[in-house]
């Protein structure tokens, strides 16, 4: 029967047979969908070369260049605006290390963060002109210690806040545990980082260099990998009037003599429509978590839903970053006039925070002062604060820190966007200016206030608090014990965090479970963390899943139906139902399930393959064929897919196809994942009696195989071989 194989068949075949190659991970874990993946043992062998006419395949493809020029160029003829724009925050939130700044945080006495771990510390330090971050384990048990030190190379945050360091190993990128803290002026843990722990694998994704850079060259198909020389750190010109080489060039090329008056090949932002304006911004501060195209795809004039999907719904303490434009289309002063976001904000200069809040920037264009009814009742001093009232500012729930003395502590305010009536902004802000005043009248209204907001506070707190909403809840009492130390509702605080710090517990408990498959104590675990809070969204897809491999399908179905509830945005439950009906072989659930998972993250190529799996299944082998090219598109060197691809044009008797299309694809992808492709080539050029390319191609096989897999030389001897007997046969 192998006989009337081709090669790729045969490969196949024995890689399954040894158990060392193919390696299927049909199951979802906690955070997200994990898809299939194809490893081949490497060991070394040799295969001498053949002259020939046909040009080998490159080891990869040449990159595009995206057009971008850096900001110097700008400043060639825009000098003085370069010079403002450079002090904003904006081209600070991600920049190169600058030692000058980071002298003073790493002076002996202010450069150690020591965590409540007293097993775990951490020290900063500059060498020749480096910034270094160590970590120091100890092993309680026998006294022996872990040293880890990396180079911080680039800081995230402009400095306002907090400054994340990042660190590369090769072209990965990764975000390191310890981070500078602005409003305290110390070191502490990175946002989402466990205090006491030692963790230096977290991935910086594309969609976080997207949000605080120009300009990443991403590597498809890696979570992390970038081609960094070309990197453009920072929110730069390009940014928001486009990449600039070929409006550069023509600039340059018109001379000193040119008449030009306006600006070619470059965007304009006012010559947008409000929409294409709003997206400017909005494709960072609007939610737009769930991507629909490539990393950095994204060009002004783009609207966000041309390449992005913005979470809606939750709770604010669940959105991942700022939400300001969502927040502020809701507000009646956006619905009902033209304005946006640099209405309020001119993104070239570095704003002053009180110049920000004055009725003369913010509100004068549209209101008139006499439009506020309070203005009677108000002091002078306070009539044009109208940002105070209308859009207070409030602790962001959603980002928070644990600290060596603390848990969930919100260290970063920013403006309510959704303008509106907030007496308690009022209150604040009387209550601030009474304080001012030196008389026992003032002094007395000053206290009235105090006392109320500190009511409305606890009151909120409470309400946040039946709603099973903690981290929410934490920071209205947090504001509450700001204006008053009171030990009752220290004790109630501290009551919350341990709430938030048991269901953390439960959920990561359940994790290692699920990883090692102890199903039934994940089982306990998720539903001991639900009883504690109903609405944790991913706490029932993962009992979802204990559920389905514990074989309890009814129930696991159950709970990914209730996360679908609570988040209607992700593919997480959808997909994993669909893999749950696979292996059930319902294959029309199947179907029906990843097809809904697809509508909700149509760039996850995971997901598109699975997807391709279950129409195999169900026989539909050219939606299958379908979904899988979708997939390599987005991911080039999935191999399942292309793999999959070529065994499904092989069968259908497409051979030119089949030529075109791994002629197309091995550049792109993994050389682990080459050999079957290579393969595929050869047997199809060999079909159509392209053998001197097809015997070209293999001699191009057997030298990858040499290094990656030389358990398959013998076979692609073998078959040269009779590719060889065929040639003189012919």
């Amino acid at each position: 029967m192998r006989d009337n194989l081709g090669l790729a068949e045969t490969l196949h075949m024995d890689q399954n047979n040894s158990k060392q190659t193919r390696v299927w991970l049909p199951c979802l874990l906690i955070g997200g969908f994990v898809g299939a993946a194809v490893v081949f043992v490497v060991m070394n062998s040799s295969t001498p070369d053949r002259a020939s006419q046909f040009i080998p395949f490159p080891d990869s493809i040449d990159r595009p260049a995206p057009g971008y020029v850096g900001i110097e160029a700008c400043r060639e003829c825009h000098a003085e605006r370069v010079n403002e724009f450079c002090q904003t925050n904006h081209f600070r939130t991600s920049r190169p290390i600058d030692p000058s700044e980071w002298l003073s945080r790493t002076v002996e006495g202010d450069n150690t963060y020591r965590s409540r771990n007293t097993n775990c510390w951490f020290e900063m330090s500059m060498a020749n002109d480096q910034l270094y971050q160590t970590a120091f384990t100890l092993n309680a048990n026998d006294g022996s210690s872990v040293r880890r030190r990396e180079q911080a190379e680039i800081v995230v945050g402009a400095g306002a806040v907090d400054e994340i360091l990042f660190y590369w190993q090769d072209r990965h990128c990764f975000q390191l545990p310890i981070a500078y803290l602005n409003p305290i002026q110390a070191w502490g843990n990175s946002p989402g980082f466990k205090d006491g722990v030692a963790d230096f694998s977290r991935p910086v994704l594309p969609r976080c260099l997207e949000c605080h850079n120009t300009w990443f060259d991403y590597q498809a198909g890696t979570g992390n990998e970038y081609h960094i020389e070309t990197a453009m750190l920072g929110i730069s010109c390009e940014r928001c009037h486009g990449p600039g080489q070929k409006h550069v060039d023509h600039h340059r090329s018109m001379g000193d003599s040119s008449d030009e008056i306006d600006a070619a090949h470059i965007v304009s932002p006012y010559e947008l429509t409000r929409e294409q304006q709003i997206a400017l911004c909005a494709h960072c501060h609007g939610n737009a978590n769930i991507r629909t195209s490539p990393p950095f795809s994204w060009r002004p004039g783009d609207l966000v839903e041309d390449h992005y999907r913005v979470t809606t719904g939750g709770f604010p303490e669940d959105n991942h970053t700022a939400n300001h434009v969502n927040y502020l289309s809701e507000s009646s002063c956006f619905q009902n006039s033209q304005m946006t976001c640099v209405s309020c904000h001119d993104p070239h200069i570095q704003e002053d925070s009180k110049l920000v809040r004055s009725f003369e920037v913010s509100c004068g264009s549209c209101h008139k002062t006499d439009d506020c009814s309070k203005q009677a009742t108000l002091p002078e001093s306070v009539r044009g604060l109208c940002v105070n009232c209308h859009m207070p500012e409030k602790s962001v729930v959603n980002i928070n820190f644990s600290l060596a003395d603390d848990d969930f502590v919100p260290l970063i305010y920013r403006h309510e966007h959704r303008i509106g009536i907030y007496p308690e902004a009022t209150s604040q802000t009387l209550m601030a200016w009474h304080q001012t005043q030196n008389n026992s009248q003032s002094l007395a209204e000053a206290e009235r206030l105090k006392s109320q907001l500190i009511q409305e506070y606890l009151e909120q707190a409470s309400q946040l608090e039946k709603e099973t909403r903690f981290v929410a809840a934490s920071a209205f009492l947090r504001e509450a014990l700001r204006l008053n130390p009171s030990e009752k509702t220290q004790a109630k605080l501290s009551k919350f965090k341990k709430v938030r710090r048991k269901i953390n517990e439960l959920r990561d408990g359940a994790t290692l479970h699920l990883q090692e498959g102890r199903r039934g104590k994940a089982i306990t675990s998720l539903q001991e963390l639900l009883k504690l809070k109903p609405n944790e969204t991913m706490a029932h897809g993962a009992l979802g899943v204990a559920y389905a491999m514990d074989g309890q399908i009814d129930f696991a179905i159950t709970q990914l139906t209730l996360m679908k509830q609570f988040d209607q945005t992700t593919a997480y439950p959808d997909a994993t139902i669909g893999s749950i009906h696979l292996q059930n072989r319902s294959y029309a659930k199947s179907v029906a399930a990843y097809q809904a998972a697809i509508e909700k993250e149509p760039f996850n190529a995971a997901v598109r393959v699975a997807f391709a799996r279950a129409l195999m299944a169900a026989g539909e082998s050219l939606r299958a064929e379908e979904q899988l090219k979708i997939a390599i598109e987005i991911d080039p060197t999935n191999g399942e897919a292309a793999e999959n691809i070529v065994t499904l044009m092989r069968k259908r008797g497409a051979i030119p196809e089949t030529i075109q299309f791994c002629g197309s694809t091995i550049p792109q992808t993994r050389r682990e994942c080459r050999l079957l492709l290579f393969a595929s080539l050869a047997d199809a050029l060999a079909d159509t009696g392209r053998l001197d390319e097809a015997i070209f191609r293999l001699n191009e096989a057997i030298r990858l195989a040499n290094d990656i897999a030389p358990k398959t030389v013998s076979q692609l001897e073998a078959r040269l071989w009779e590719f060889e007997k065929m040639k003189l046969v012919k």
